[in-house]
């Protein structure tokens, strides 16, 4: 069979998010997988988890084919809930009856959310395509998308449930039809990380975005009635209800904790579990959270209120002593407390929860799952479609990623490797064989208009900029970027090939009198209209004025800020003055060439 996944988005760190990435890796391992992401309004935007290359990814917004524009006019579909909203036309429509024309019974379509499955069944009523829509939360408490679901009972398949507990109620509450509704798991795979023990504290990690939900206030008031002040509690997350943030930091200076209160912010998973002793969930309500997995896989306890679903499952109805009623925070911190004093109760609580991991969440029995539920296998081609901006791969989150019209790509590759980083490409850009890395957060990238890139590697580090100007052009060059630094490039600069431009050292030098570093990294800033010959090195620090020719094989190592001279040497100076360069042979005077008349008066100056 063939699988095709729609998905509710791909560029927020969630754990529905990560179900989906999770699915359609291993699933692709054994059958051909395709998503379709039917939510994000900006498509250029790629995942926030790293999708294996065997995977097709479509987004609804992002697809070309022949169908007449005009339709994306005409509303075919919207849906307006208290937490979401969105709308669809025609032309969506068009293209989701062309999904089906290339499905067959023997293919199983997976929704991740009802919102998929409705405007798929909307548009292909008479669908013979396998469907099976997942149930991954409280459905009890989210009743506009279980209305959604009951909709069209008879027209889905299978309803899969994350959590047993949750199947039960499904069925027993909410009316789900016993035959069609089964429970497939999550699939959970580690990352490498490196545990990394603190000489004196004992850290508390909770993970989720701050909302009322996820209940972030009980677990302030766990360390609180903790009495070691060794003990900490991480807060990992991102502000989603800020009113309830600013409840929780009130809360916590009332009290006098912000000392052994942080909160982390968004952290990729090696990071928060390379730096957690013990995890807790004091949530409201859940599916079945990949916590539990994460927390088994890398062997850290994991205690949790007994919420509706997961909990109790994981806990195999508390048998590892580490499931609490909801709201029992003096409990949990006593726990807490008997944990962090007895490493042998440590260590049973890890062993008792790995085991129970490895017998029922194991990867390849829940791939066997899912594929019981097919026929065949078989590769389907979208050939009536196509996808743009693949050579963007997004490993972290909170990534900003802007596209403009007309850029042309052949085989390039910019990695994000971080968060809170900004990508922004202008309009009508070429890039060539290019391969850019940003590794850290707070990493801006800005290329302007009509700027073309040909084998350029860059390397780009925490907190650190480049910003190239329009209509400028770069050979096989070399940039690093690092040590909190900027990189700027004006307007219409030619570099030829191998130049390397440094803002850093990349490896420090001290001094043997006092100590001190001596060659920190500095800003570099290249003027407008400038040339770099072949081989050139600009180093850190260096200004570089406008309408500036360096020489072949160069290496500049100091400022030179008057404009419309030529530089050469090593260490290069200035050997020609008065001067302006262009880009085209067949001129024999400045005058000729309409390209350099933003460069001179009409005196020639």
């Amino acid at each position: 069979m063939a699988i095709v996944i729609f998905s509710l988005g791909l560029t927020v760190v969630n754990g529905l998010v990560k179900s989906t990435i999770n699915s359609a890796n291993y699933l692709s391992e054994k059958v051909d997988v395709t998503i379709f992401d039917i939510v994000s309004r900006n498509p250029k935007i790629p995942p926030v988890f790293n999708l294996n290359e065997k995977v097709q990814l479509f987004n609804l917004r992002n697809i070309e084919h022949f169908i007449n524009e005009k339709y994306k006019e005409e509303e075919f579909y919207s849906e307006k809930q208290k937490f979401l909203t969105a709308s669809y036309s025609k032309y969506d429509e068009a293209v989701l009856k062309e999904i089906d024309k290339r499905l067959s019974e023997d293919d199983l379509i997976i929704f991740v959310h009802p919102l998929a499955m409705k405007i798929y069944l909307k548009a292909n009523p008479n669908s013979k395509v396998k469907k099976l829509i997942q149930i991954h939360g409280n459905y009890l408490e989210e009743i506009d998308n279980y209305n959604l679901i009951k909709e069209h009972f008879d027209e889905i398949d299978y309803i899969q449930t994350v959590s047993r507990y949750m199947r039960d109620d499904l069925i027993n509450i909410l009316g789900a039809p016993k035959e069609k509704t089964i429970y497939i798991p999550n699939i959970a795979v580690p990352v490498k990380i490196n545990r990394v023990k603190h000489k004196y504290l004992k850290r508390i990690s909770i993970i989720g975005s701050i909302q009322k939900r996820k209940n972030q206030l009980d677990a302030v008031k766990i360390l609180e009635h903790i009495e070691d002040n060794n003990v900490i509690l991480q807060i990992y997350g991102h502000e989603l209800d800020k009113d309830y943030a600013t409840l929780i930091k009130d809360y916590i200076k009332r009290k006098g904790l912000e000392h052994r209160v942080k909160f982390m912010g968004i952290a990729q998973e090696n990071e928060i579990y390379s730096n957690s002793d013990l995890v807790i969930l004091t949530s409201k309500h859940e599916g079945l959270p990949y916590i539990f997995f994460e927390s088994a896989i890398y062997k850290i306890p994991v205690l949790a209120y007994d919420f509706k679903y997961g909990a109790k499952e994981f806990s195999q109805d508390g048998k590892n002593g580490c499931l609490f009623k909801m709201g029992d925070y003096i409990s949990m911190a006593s726990k807490i407390s008997e944990i962090f004093e007895d490493d042998e109760i440590y260590n049973d609580i890890v062993k008792i929860n790995s085991e129970f991991f490895e017998k029922s969440y194991a990867k390849d029995k829940i791939v066997e799952m899912y594929l019981q539920l097919g026929g065949r296998s078989k590769t389907i081609k979208w050939n009536f479609l196509y996808n743009k901006y693949s050579y963007i791969e997004n490993l972290g989150a909170y990534n900003k990623v802007i596209i403009g019209n007309e850029v042309k790509d052949n085989r390039s590759k910019i990695r994000i490797i971080g968060n809170n980083n900004i990508v922004n490409i202008g309009n009508n850009v070429k890039i060539n064989h290019i391969n850019i890395t940003l590794k850290g957060n707070n990493i801006q990238l800005i290329i302007d208009d009509n700027v073309e890139l040909t084998g350029t590697i860059v390397s780009m580090f925490q907190n650190t900029t480049l910003k190239i100007g329009k209509d400028t052009t770069i050979g096989k060059n070399e940039f690093t970027i690092a040590e909190e630094t900027e990189l700027i490039i004006g307007k219409d600069c030619m570099f030829a090939h191998n130049c390397e431009v440094r803002t850093s050292d990349m490896h420090p030098i001290y001094s043997l009198e006092n100590g001190e570093r001596l060659n920190f990294g500095k800003n570099i800033i290249i003027g407008n209209h400038v040339w770099l010959g072949k081989n050139s090195t600009i180093l850190k620090g260096v200004k570089i004025a406008n309408n500036t020719v360096v020489g072949i094989n160069s290496i500049v190592t100091k400022s030179f800020e008057t404009p419309n001279i030529v530089i050469a040497g090593i260490p290069a100076k200035k050997i020609k003055d008065n001067v302006i360069w262009g880009r085209k042979m067949y001129h024999k005077t400045m005058y000729d060439d309409s390209t350099l008349s933003d460069y001179y008066n009409k005196e020639g100056k």
